[in-house]
């Protein structure tokens, strides 16, 4: 029976059967967990530990695969740089939104100049098909309308 629960993990990307059920218990998938065991994750003894600096330092306020991993990817890059991983989340979230709220500016004004040269301005392309004939090929064939 061992031999088959390690055969069906290896099968699906994982190392071992633990790893499956490890996986499971924190709901990661295989490429979650190769990543996780990357920067140091190995056990639900690591995940715990993690989860609660995660949580005291209210990074987050759930506890997932792909939060854990932000915020271990946010740590790293703090180390390099001398700052908490909560200023490199903030410090991201701020260039996010500066980011998108620029090319909503951009848009809006290439819609303005739009407007002042008279242009019609499309927002979204329709096709009309108000001037079809509705017919079957049979019918087409008959009426010689290819």
């Amino acid at each position: 029976m061992n031999l088959l629960y390690q055969k069906w993990s290896l099968e699906r990307g994982y190392k071992s059967w633990e790893q499956v059920l490890f996986g499971r218990s924190i709901s990661a998938n295989s490429q979650q967990l190769s990543e996780l065991e990357r920067l140091g994750i190995k056990e639900l003894s690591a995940w715990n530990d993690l989860s609660n600096e995660i949580l005291d330092e209210k990074y987050a306020d759930r506890i997932d695969p792909e939060i854990v991993l932000a915020y271990l990817r946010d740590r790293e890059e703090g180390r390099s740089l001398n700052k908490s991983a909560m200023e490199v989340h903030f410090w991201k979230e701020k260039k996010d939104k500066r980011k998108n709220s620029d090319a909503r500016q951009r848009k809006k004004l290439h819609l303005q100049r739009l407007k002042l040269k008279g242009a019609p301005i499309i927002l979204k392309k329709v096709k009309d098909y108000s001037n079809t004939i509705k017919t079957t090929p049979a019918r087409r064939r008959k009426m010689n309308i290819a």
